[in-house]
């Protein structure tokens, strides 16, 4: 109840930056008077990049620290951004807020009045009792001198835990200093944004690479004239002498991104809270007045990015089927114990639960079919290493719209001629 710890599988690249991040947050601890939260390396994993069969380092670290904790035993669980649409969950490092939030109102549990918030905080009792409560409650609600001081703290909790979890799944951008933009001009010029320079994170933003949502918001006002410049009034171009000027195809990746957010299956939003909050966002505009609050711009420009990404895993896992011969398609029979050949590792990932730690390995076989086997004992397999051996087909089902096969039992050794691929 009064500590919490949570685990980010962070690029090793990106540690530093991490780290920095910490220290400063750390300051702001210093400066209110409340415990600071530490780092602390746990592991590492090597990962295959398919698009150029190089392999990554991601490193396992765990963060912990002195839940954020109010007079009567109350603690944050973290903060409801409220939306005509839906609301989105911004969680406290360690801490889930229950789903049904998605779609409460603006409430308060202690005045019991549910008028016109932007945001509202989520807090849990020592004894499990969770409860929403407007800012301006906060004194009455717990007791506490100064619950203001704590409620900043846990939103820069929140806020840090949003740009831990960036600095592996690339998909969070940065904020800006408009107050509205509008959704389909905005998206256009992020799709040329990253048309022209990529995507750039704000895990890999720099003095010399702003991230990308930060370069959109900086196009944003000269783009309604239909292209950018610079200080003197000139024309600005790229580096190797491109326009920065919107085209025609700018408009048409952005459309594509909201309708393929629009066309994810309900339960595969619903198991993501970066997609819901991400489908909030979207679809409250869309929906709504075609406007982005400020606070939204990052997790908007991540769409394009994400859109892409989907679309590129597609496109790699198809490739590396066609290759062999054929489209990629669900093996094997259903509870049926049978033998697998030349299944190389392509990933293997790591998760916490009640029970301990389970490995997630992801397989490709000869034939660019791809399966997946959940494991809860030590030692994990080695990525880039191919296994053969029996196992039971647990399941089949799809990921990014590609066949994917699901063992379990399985029963694998490395094979022979493994160091002589």
């Amino acid at each position: 109840m009064n500590e919490f710890t949570k685990g980010y599988r962070v690029r090793e690249e990106n540690l530093p930056v991490l780290t920095q991040r910490l220290e400063k947050l750390n300051k702001r601890a210093d400066k209110l008077g409340v415990e600071g939260i530490s780092l602390v390396e746990t592991g590492r994993e090597l990962v295959k990049n398919h698009e150029d069969n190089t392999f990554f380092t991601v490193v396992l670290v765990t963060v912990s620290g002195a839940r954020v904790k109010l007079d009567g035993g109350w603690g944050f669980l973290g903060v409801i951004e409220h939306t005509d649409i839906g609301n989105i969950l911004r969680p406290a490092p360690g801490q889930t807020i229950p789903t049904e939030y998605r779609n409460v109102g603006r409430k308060c549990d202690w005045c019991n009045t549910d008028r016109k918030r932007t945001d509202t905080y989520v807090v849990e009792s020592e004894a499990g009792e969770v409860k929403q409560v407007g800012r301006n409650c906060l004194l009455d609600f717990t007791g506490h001198a100064d619950p203001h001081k704590y409620a900043s703290w846990a939103e820069w909790l929140v806020e840090f835990d949003e740009f831990a979890e960036s600095l592996e799944e690339d998909h969070f951008g940065g904020g800006g200093t408009p107050n509205h933009f509008g959704l389909w001009s905005y998206l256009e010029v992020v799709a040329m944004t990253i048309r022209l320079y990529g995507w750039t994170p704000r895990s890999k933003a720099g003095d010399y690479t702003p991230a990308t949502a930060d370069s959109a918001i900086s196009f944003y006002y000269d783009m309604r004239k239909g292209k950018a410049f610079d200080k003197d009034g000139a024309q600005l171009y790229t580096r190797d002498g491109r326009p920065v000027q919107t085209e025609p195809e700018d408009m048409e990746i952005a459309k594509a991104a909201v309708a393929w957010l629009q066309g994810l299956p309900e339960a595969k939003i619903q198991k993501s809270d970066y997609l819901w909050n991400l489908y909030v966002a979207i679809a409250n505009a869309v929906e709504g007045d075609k406007i982005l609050p400020r606070r939204q711009l990052g997790i908007a420009a991540s769409l394009i990015s994400a859109h892409q990404r989907d679309e590129n895993a597609k496109q790699e896992a198809l490739a590396r089927a066609r290759a062999n011969g054929h489209d990629p398609i669900h093996v094997g029979e259903i509870k049926k114990r049978q033998e697998f050949t030349g299944l190389e590792v392509t990933g293997v990932f790591t998760f916490e639960n009640d029970f301990g730690v389970t490995y997630m390995h992801k397989f490709v076989d000869a034939d660019g079919n791809q399966l997946v086997w959940y494991k809860s004992t030590y030692p994990a397999l080695e990525v880039g290493v191919v296994y053969s051996g029996k196992a039971t087909v647990k399941t089949h089902n799809e990921f990014n719209g590609v066949p994917q096969t699901v063992i379990t039992r399985a029963n694998l050794v490395e094979d022979e001629d493994t160091d002589e691929n």
